[in-house]
């Protein structure tokens, strides 16, 4: 049986335009509003947790503690400096046209800044109501990172409600 190059150009085409479209997809499940456990260096943790919508997929993540909500972001993710020490910083949750500010802590076990507002205070409002999240620190010494907030109200609701 013959085949013709045409054919087999076609069929390279197709199959490279699926894997195409199917990435994009799946980068964008992945990074949709969720809460589960998730472990933690002491045990199981409830979590919400969310990914930036650009290529580093900057995990923003939310636990809480008695009636304080812990938030755990990578800011320095993407810049050509590193966060290090006791770095600390003014976040900026900027939510079309609400502005919360949370000072955060770089912690070294985690490589993470980490920082905490009441449980279901402005910021966990301000998360609710918004389509569109930016996070970025307010000196603007890294770059700032944009999240979807479709699905947060309910991942927060689960979440808040689980800890009181």
């Amino acid at each position: 049986m013959r085949i013709s190059l045409q054919r087999i150009l076609l069929v390279v085409l197709v199959g490279v335009a699926v894997l195409y479209f199917a990435f994009p997809a799946r980068a964008a499940e992945s990074c949709a509003w969720v809460t589960e456990m998730q472990e933690d260096e002491g045990g199981s943790v409830l979590t919400t947790s969310t990914c930036s919508e650009d290529a580093s997929q900057t995990p923003l993540q939310f636990r809480c503690f008695g009636d304080m909500l812990l938030i755990e972001f990578d800011l320095a993710i993407g810049s050509e400096a590193p966060a290090e020490g006791d770095e600390a910083a003014e976040v900026a949750f900027v939510v079309d046209g609400g502005t919360q500010t949370v000072p955060m802590q770089f912690v070294e076990m985690t490589a993470f800044f980490a920082g905490e507002v009441p449980l279901d205070g402005p910021l966990t409002k301000l998360l609710k109501s918004g389509e569109s999240l930016e996070v970025r620190d307010t000196a603007g010494v890294y770059q700032p990172k944009t999240y979807s907030l479709a699905g947060s109200s309910a991942a927060l609701k689960a979440l808040v409600d689980a800890c009181y």
